[in-house]
């Protein structure tokens, strides 16, 4: 634990941990951010070594930034 537990306790929302997930949605939202949910990813666009958008349901989306927390593909031992 650090400073901030010991020396000034625990703070929680009042609302629940969840509420900052909304309020983070709401300001990505008024940023003009595009939150596609239950969209599986079907592949990334790649140029020089750099994503600028994705393909979901076969359509493109391109992008400024794109993160991603995919898995790397299975490690191939090849000749």
């Amino acid at each position: 634990m650090n400073y901030a537990d010991f020396g000034l306790g625990t703070w929680h929302r009042k609302e629940g941990m969840y509420s900052i997930v909304k309020g983070m949605v709401v300001l990505a939202e008024s940023l003009g951010v595009k939150i596609e949910l239950n969209s599986p990813i079907e592949s990334i666009l790649v140029k020089n070594k750099k994503a600028f958008g994705v393909i979901i349901k076969g359509e493109e989306t391109l992008s400024d930034v794109v993160l991603s927390g995919a898995d790397y593909p299975p490690y191939r031992n090849t000749p």
